[in-house]
């Protein structure tokens, strides 16, 4: 009996990693701010504070340019939330919301560029 519960137990972890391992449809959009939260007991500011949003294209066709389009702006409107989130928590010490959002943005898009590059190549 306890044979059977450790190799049950054992193919419920194998499935799981095989469920984890698959790629996940998404772009990670990180909006990122300077600012002087605490220091570290030797004094040094720690400073970086960051927003990350997940955005799915699971239902789009990236192999499409309507497909496309619609996850850039995904991504844009996703940056921008962040920046504007991120400008309410640190009025204060924000650097222009644009700046936030086209860094943001910019980073997001190398992941969308790459998203594609694997559709256009599956469907070929």
């Amino acid at each position: 009996m306890k044979g059977r519960i450790v190799v049950t137990t054992l193919g419920a972890a194998l499935a799981a990693g095989f469920v984890i391992a698959q790629e996940t449809p998404e772009v990670t959009v990180e909006a990122a701010r300077t600012v002087q939260i605490s220091r570290t007991s030797s004094g040094v500011p720690i400073e970086e504070i960051s927003l990350k949003r997940r955005v799915s294209y699971s239902d789009l066709d990236l192999a499409m340019e309507a497909g496309v389009a619609t996850l850039e702006k995904r991504v844009t409107e996703a940056a921008n939330g962040a920046c504007k989130e991120l400008d309410k928590m640190y009025p204060l010490t924000a650097p222009s919301e644009m700046s936030c959002s086209k860094a943001a943005t910019d980073d997001a898009m190398k992941q969308v560029h790459a998203a594609v590059e694997k559709a256009m190549q599956a469907k070929k």
